[in-house]
């Protein structure tokens, strides 16, 4: 008999509610456990620390392996599991059904996001209710200080990602002729460090968006590399497992789910 899966995630991501709905739409039988909730056991190990994870036990129960990453995960169960599928047969409709899916994956959660954080009302329910979902016996009290602590850690966070998008947008602007001249860049880091921003972290950021506006203008191959490690915020003589973190540090910063 085949064991079922376990479905590790979060009532607040919406990733986690994606798959989540697919496994219950494809009747695929599942256990859902909220991520270091009093159930939660860690999975074996996978590439980077988002959720949702999907775990496949072994005929003993025992977590045999994980994987993450919504839309390869639905491909995979697809291909394991024939009862309603979700894919239409017909290629043109696959395709459309495909690109909504990653246009809803890529930007949707934005609105998510900024709905959830964006008024009173919306930030009282969210910081009370994910932090209910680690600890549902947790004392009132108890609840409350750390649905406090969660609402003004995320309000910083959100406050900094602003701050970042507005430095961002004005170093593209800069950028817009091609080239970011000398007054440019002191204009630029004077706003930075009236932002709190400090200094390393300003020219961090300007190397990431100098290589990005650079890359996909880039034909010659060792360029474009030049131009990738500039993206990363890196040195090209930076050892693999560090240039591995700078790549995973960013992809969480912009992740839904960090």
């Amino acid at each position: 008999m085949t064991q079922p899966l376990t479905l590790i995630g979060n009532e607040g991501s919406p990733y986690s509610r994606k798959l989540r709905a697919v496994l219950r739409y494809r009747r695929i039988a599942h256990v859902w456990v909220v991520g270091n909730g009093p159930e939660y056991v860690a999975p074996p190990p996978v590439p980077v620390q988002v959720i949702p994870v999907l775990v496949w036990h072994d005929a003993t129960g025992a977590m045999r392996e994980a994987a993450v990453d919504s839309t390869p995960l639905i491909g995979r169960l697809e291909r394991e599991y024939a009862q309603r599928s979700l894919l239409p047969p017909d290629p043109v409709v696959a395709f459309l059904s495909a690109l909504v899916e990653d246009y809803g994956d890529e930007w949707c959660t934005k609105f998510m996001f900024h709905y959830r954080w964006a008024d009173a009302a919306g930030i009282d329910w969210a910081r009370r209710q994910l932090m209910r979902q680690i600890d549902p016996a947790v004392p009132a009290a108890q609840l409350e200080r750390f649905a406090q602590w969660f609402g003004d850690r995320r309000e910083a966070f959100r406050r900094r990602n602003l701050v970042q998008m507005f430095l961002e947008i004005l170093i593209s602007t800069a950028l817009a002729d091609g080239s970011l001249h000398g007054d440019e860049e002191r204009t630029l880091q004077h706003i930075a460090t009236q932002l709190n921003w400090r200094p390393e972290e300003f020219f961090r950021l300007l190397r990431m968006v100098s290589g990005q506006a650079q890359f996909g203008d880039i034909r010659a191959e060792s360029k474009k590399l030049d131009a990738a490690y500039e993206l990363l915020g890196v040195l090209e003589s930076v050892a693999d497992q560090e240039l591995k973190k700078s790549y995973r540090r960013l992809m969480n910063q912009h992740h839904p789910d960090k």
